[in-house]
């Protein structure tokens, strides 16, 4: 990992993408309900924009009896060491540069889930904010991780026999008394000769097994709790009410 930052932010763009998340998974008017896991237990949302192929994607689950430092560490802190816990396509990667406890550019790839597809590798900007709120009895926390893909083939290509994402979207994780409350959202053009709007469906397939994967991962041991205590102490925020919404 290199120390020489590639591309040159500021954190008034690292806090709009964040703010933009914020905003579109709050959002109450637009995402439809699009189809639920086996058990009930998590719901995938879609959000069709007039003349895009793709389908913006939002998965909302409660996870029960999960400690919300271990979904943490999953996630961020140790996300290389413990991604293929929970996501099932991943194949390799890493971090390639971090700008702070906070932001740092990520390089990852993927399997296909469609036979005879190309497997898919990506690079994007991971941004994080905790978050935090209190009620009658006690404080809660929680965290936002927002990703933007970023063009960087000097230092990550895209490798040999693999096609490029290009996606943006956010993980959204609120402490809840007995768990958590799981969201991602995600608008994620597969690249390549696919086409875009046969990705959808499959994507929401995907979104679903990753909550069956993480329920199963946060079973699991800690990595990197001293990370989790440094992220913890950077800012607050608010976090709105506990209910599942769209």
């Amino acid at each position: 990992m290199s120390n020489v930052a590639p591309y040159e932010y500021d954190e008034s763009q690292f806090q709009s993408y964040i703010d933009e998340d914020l905003a579109l998974i709050r959002d109450t008017i637009i995402w439809k309900e699009y189809k639920r896991s086996k058990n009930d237990d998590a719901i995938c949302y879609t959000h069709k924009v007039d003349g895009d192929p793709i389908w913006w994607i939002k998965v909302v689950a409660n996870v029960t009896n999960g400690i919300i430092d271990n979904v943490d560490d999953l996630l961020d802190a140790s996300l290389k060491e413990r991604q293929a816990q929970w996501h099932e396509l991943y194949v390799d990667g890493g971090t390639i540069h971090r700008y702070s406890d906070t932001a740092e550019i990520c390089y990852f790839k993927y399997s296909s889930p469609i036979k005879l597809v190309s497997p898919r590798d990506t690079c994007y900007l991971k941004i994080r904010r905790p978050l935090s709120f209190q009620s009658e009895t006690r404080d809660y926390r929680g965290f936002i991780l927002s990703y933007r893909s970023i063009s960087l083939p000097c230092r990550a290509p895209v490798a040999h026999g693999y096609v490029r994402t290009v996606f943006k979207g956010a993980h959204l994780i609120e402490e809840l008394v007995d768990g958590f409350r799981y969201t991602y959202i995600q608008h994620a053009d597969p690249g390549g000769s696919l086409p875009k709007m046969f990705a959808n469906r499959p994507q929401c397939d995907i979104v679903l097994k990753e909550v069956e994967g993480i329920r199963k991962a946060i079973q699991n041991p800690i990595l990197k709790p001293n990370d989790l205590l440094v992220h913890r102490e950077i800012g607050t925020s608010d976090l709105s009410n506990k209910n599942i919404v769209k």
